[in-house]
């Protein structure tokens, strides 16, 4: 079966119709007043502060850009690292904690996904809570990188794409069942506010041995913070009371195309110098760990 286009003009429709159905999720990230779609084409408030949905169907919140190393050459590399399948025993473990520990919801489940990158992860989580449930999921992804959210509504039309900054969020408060926060930086109050009474949130981090394989080549001799987990758990139980904790750890043999892929998706090969780089580049395979923690909070009262 071929692909069904929808030109740029059609995903701004099916946007501004999605959004129109998501306004109570919805703040003006300026003057915190409600927001409802206008003209089919922007998000305005009372203010008349207005955000227009682009011609891919995302909103871009931000009130000036923000410089950020993450560009599009990262998110399309990460994008195709998760196309085969690297993250999935993941997204995979995250669906199912939800399922378990969230009750079912009559209105459906909403999920923001807080430093979304290209909105691979929560393209994935979403689309398997629905085939393992009855659940209709309205997924959310935010995320302060352009380049980041603009490929995320290109490949995921589905869901609902902003760019924004969590310190000036466009969220509502008490408007989301369950955060998703994956290798990406926290704020913690914000996790909190926007959260439903009895919302969990997901926080995933790197563990000790996360991508070892890649680190040692192109940074020898260098270690892992080890006090990263501690840390995280003591920020996150200001807020929430941690219900679960666990470890996810796997291997795979990556070859190229792949294996430049995993390696521009990560920061890692920022700082390299270019006598690892050609090292890596020379490589016909590659055995990785994939080393990550889980946090799982429940909301505070």
């Amino acid at each position: 079966m071929g692909c069904i286009y929808v030109s740029p003009s059609q995903k701004q429709e099916l946007a501004a119709g999605r959004l129109s159905g998501q306004v109570s999720l919805l703040r003006c990230p300026v003057c915190r007043e409600p927001l409802h779609v206008a003209g089919g084409k922007s998000l305005i408030c009372q203010q008349k502060h207005t955000f227009d949905i682009s011609k891919y169907g995302y909103v871009n919140f931000l009130r000036k850009p923000i410089e950020t190393k993450y560009g599009n050459a990262l998110f399309t590399s990460r994008a195709e690292v998760s196309r085969s399948g690297w993250f999935a025993p993941l997204t995979g473990r995250i669906s199912a904690m939800l399922l378990e520990t969230l009750p079912n919801q009559r209105r459906g489940l909403s999920l923001l996904d807080a430093g979304c990158g290209e909105g691979s992860h929560l393209a994935a989580i979403a689309e398997q809570i629905s085939a393992l449930s009855d659940q209709q999921v309205t997924g959310v992804g935010l995320d302060i990188s352009k380049e980041g959210i603009a490929l995320a509504a290109k490949r995921h039309s589905g869901l609902t794409w902003f760019v924004a900054n969590l310190a000036e969020s466009p969220l509502s408060d008490r408007s989301f069942d369950g955060v998703l926060n994956i290798l990406s930086p926290s704020n913690y109050g914000e996790f909190h506010r926007v959260l439903t009474q009895g919302g969990l949130l997901v926080k995933v981090i790197p563990g000790p041995d996360y991508l070892r394989e890649l680190r040692e080549l192109l940074h020898p001799g260098s270690r892992k913070e080890s006090s990263l987990e501690a840390e995280t758990r003591h920020r996150l139980q200001n807020l929430f009371r941690l219900e679960e904790s666990s470890r996810l750890t796997y291997r795979r043999e990556v070859q190229p195309p792949l294996l430049e892929h995993l390696i521009a998706m990560t920061p890692l090969s920022w700082g390299a110098d270019s006598e690892a780089r050609r090292k890596a580049a020379k490589l016909d395979r590659l055995t990785v760990t994939v080393d990550l923690i889980l946090l799982i909070g429940r909301k505070r009262s």
